[in-house]
């Protein structure tokens, strides 16, 4: 389906393949559209009714895809702390686990995906620990203890939901 959040969604491949071009503008442009996109397909598609399954896998796929790329190009070029590294993956890793928690118990196709707040948190977080690190501008422990709280909070979050939901 071709609405405007799901092109929205999908720029973000598109975005993240200015960090090949040595540009710090580009990069940064990218960076500050990624967030805008993100943004505007959730808030459109639910202001318009505009959802769909499509929308729901894609937005987080090329959210991953934008941040995984972008992280790849600065972890190559600047090489960040193993622990900066695997406090930024926090959130996706408890997300994966639940993953598997849900197919190990045979819920994967009963899921209704859905964006958590703290998934939503992380990404911002994120996205702001990538501009920062594209701009040369040093990332001190705090957001990434934030990443690791949200980490936390998510798998929380997503377990809530799963009971609610009793899978």
């Amino acid at each position: 389906m071709k609405t405007l959040p799901n092109i929205l969604s999908g720029s973000r491949f598109i975005l993240a393949l200015f960090f090949l071009s040595p540009s710090l503008t580009l990069r940064t442009y990218a960076i500050i559209l990624a967030f805008i996109t993100d943004f505007l397909d959730g808030y459109l598609a639910r202001k318009n009714r505009w959802t769909s399954r499509l929308g729901s896998l894609l937005d987080p796929i090329a959210d991953r895809f934008f941040i995984f790329f972008v992280l790849l190009i600065i972890i190559l070029e600047q090489h960040p702390a193993v622990w900066q590294i695997a406090l930024f993956f926090g959130r996706d890793l408890s997300v994966g686990l639940f993953a598997l928690y849900l197919f190990k118990k045979g819920a994967w196709k009963r899921l209704k995906l859905e964006a958590t707040w703290c998934g939503k948190i992380s990404t911002v977080i994120q996205l702001f620990i990538l501009l920062s690190l594209t701009l040369s501008v040093p990332v001190g422990p705090l957001p990434y203890l934030f990443l690791l709280i949200l980490a936390a909070m998510n798998w929380a979050e997503l377990f809530n939901n799963l009971q609610e939901k009793h899978y």
